[in-house]
């Protein structure tokens, strides 16, 4: 969840929904205690990963031609 850049708790369930994407997820309260026990100063490389992780995946994604599936929670935007 932090990685994906999410902040709150409720951010999980996006990521449980993309289960062909992500491994099985901690549970809420492994969440919890992990948020608990963060370093001030860990926001700063988990920003850092997330930007190296971001990027390999737009690669594999350009590579592979399949896309990044979509979102079963979060309403497709309007155009």
């Amino acid at each position: 969840m932090l990685a994906d850049g999410h902040e709150a708790i409720s951010d999980l369930a996006l990521l449980r929904d993309q289960a062909e994407v992500f491994d099985p997820l901690a549970s809420t309260p492994t969440a919890w205690r992990l948020l608990a026990g963060i370093d001030p100063a860990a926001p700063a490389g988990l920003r850092s990963a997330r930007a190296a992780a971001r990027e390999v995946t737009w690669v594999q994604t350009a590579d592979t031609g399949h896309g990044i599936p979509p979102s079963r929670v979060t309403p497709p935007c309007p155009m």
